[in-house]
């Protein structure tokens, strides 16, 4: 059976739309979302391609000069729309600019690990060997350093909106489970907290009770959660994780839930945690060992590629835990996986070189809606919002409630209301912007409702 006819008969609603064949294999891809073209990395060729997603044609091909396969970690200015991406061999921090899709700053860097957009300073942190380095988003440019303590930074840095820190692991610390805090306010040190995770980084934020979840830059028996507002470990669970090299933990904000792969001799289970008790709640068995994620977060799915020698992507229903059928097949040597959260697609890279692009046929279809307490509710309209969109929520006691919308990363990005309201009915509008007034890129959100210790989530869809 072809991979086409496979994915009808086996979820119906999740299809292969194309395949795009390639005279190279693609490594690494990402989409970016305001001029709807896909990069896609070239190991054998050395050079960074830049496909238009209408017709799926090469628009630009740029020489790089590098081997690629080992790794390339990114990370997104939804402000001014640039990308940050650091490649290994030549160590390099290059910023894309998707406006006249090309490179426009390449500095080098002694770097193989993920760096971080900080929002609210509008700079990323980034980890030159042992230095934290601070780049200016503005001139894009290096304007210093993060001054260590007693340990030095190394890894990949995170950033937690909610408290405006800083998380790397610290390289010189005798037992190696050392994670550092740093406040951007200051760019100071604030925490060393010994995790009992060996090279810790952090995997996923959870912003409504403001922590975080911690696995290993190599492997591990075990995930804590972090209370990132005291910097202590909260919990221990059993998950053997093997390593954040591409950063494939799957957060789910809507549903408050966390994904992680739990590796056995030769094949994976899914481990989904409930993030409001930090419990794993089920495990899900997997033909072998998971490569890569990514969360389709318009319709609550997450796609998993499986590599050789089943050469698979699986799909999660997110809502109810269950795997839709055995999954696809794709070309040999299934590698990456990309989202567009417009158009609701996933793109996935094989080594055969080929890009399979997989449509949801689930996209334009009313969600399912969860289940809320009696009263307490939320409505968005329009859905998808063309700009701007209309949140009416009832309110049917007094109590202390915010209104606030985040990113799929989980990252606050406006506060839309916060304080003591009386039993009614409000509305409030969010024009798509930043807290200060900047455009958003489109893409999906979510608007939750905080309100007697119970948290209300409505996706919506910002596009032009």
């Amino acid at each position: 059976m072809t991979a086409l006819l496979i994915a009808s008969l086996l979820t119906g609603q999740v299809h292969v739309d194309t395949v795009v064949r390639l005279a190279f294999k693609p490594g690494h891809i990402v989409y970016v979302g305001s001029t709807n073209r896909l990069l896609a990395f070239s190991a054998a060729n050395e050079s960074l391609y830049v496909f238009n997603c209408g017709d799926y044609s090469i628009d630009k091909v740029i020489p790089l000069n590098g081997y690629f396969n080992a790794g390339v970690y990114w990370a997104y200015n939804w402000q001014r729309d640039k990308y940050y991406m650091v490649t290994i061999t030549p160590g390099e921090l290059m910023v894309f600019d998707p406006a006249s899709d090309s490179l426009i700053r390449r500095l080098p860097i002694d770097c193989d690990r993920r760096p971080c957009y900080a929002a609210e300073h509008d700079r990323v942190y980034v980890c030159d060997d042992t230095v934290m380095r601070v780049l200016d988003c503005g001139t894009d440019s290096f304007v210093g350093s993060v001054p260590h303590g007693t340990y030095t930074p190394w890894g990949a840095v995170s950033w937690d909106s909610v408290g405006d820190k800083l998380y790397a692991t610290a390289y010189n610390a005798p037992t190696e489970d050392m994670l550092l805090a740093y406040s951007c306010a200051n760019d100071s040190p604030v925490a060393t907290v010994s995790t009992g995770i060996f090279r810790p980084t952090v995997l996923a934020y959870y912003p409504p009770l403001h922590k975080a979840y911690l696995g290993s830059d190599w492997s591990t028996d075990k995930v804590v959660s972090y209370d990132c507002e005291h910097d202590s470990v909260i919990r221990e669970l059993a998950v053997n994780y093997q390593g954040h090299s591409y950063g494939f933990a799957g957060y789910d904000a809507a549903r408050g839930k966390l994904y992680l792969p739990n590796a056995g001799a030769s094949r994976d289970t899914l481990c989904t945690i409930d993030c409001r008790t930090d419990s794993i709640i089920k495990r899900t068995p997997l033909p072998y060992i998971v490569l890569n994620m990514a969360m389709a977060s318009r319709t609550g799915r997450l796609y998993l590629t499986i590599p050789d020698p089943t050469n698979l992507v699986m799909v999660l229903d997110c809502e109810a835990d269950t795997l839709l059928g055995p999954g696809f097949e794709t070309g040999r040597g299934t590698r990456f996986l990309a989202y567009d959260s417009v158009h609701n697609r996933v793109f996935v890279s094989c080594r055969d070189s080929s890009i399979y692009v997989l449509s949801d046929d689930t996209a334009g279809v009313a969600e399912r809606r969860l289940q809320f307490p009696a009263l307490w509710d939320v409505a968005i309209s329009p859905n998808p919002a063309i700009g701007r969109a209309v949140i009416r929520w009832q309110a049917p006691v007094e109590a202390n409630v915010s209104l606030c919308v985040y990113n799929t990363a989980g990252q606050l990005v406006k506060v839309l209301a916060d304080g003591r309201t009386k039993p009614g009915t409000y509305t409030n509008v969010w024009s798509g912007t930043d807290a200060r007034g900047r455009r958003l890129a489109n893409g999906v959100y979510f608007c939750t409702l905080a309100a007697e210790g119970q948290r209300f989530s409505r996706k919506v869809v910002l596009t032009e």
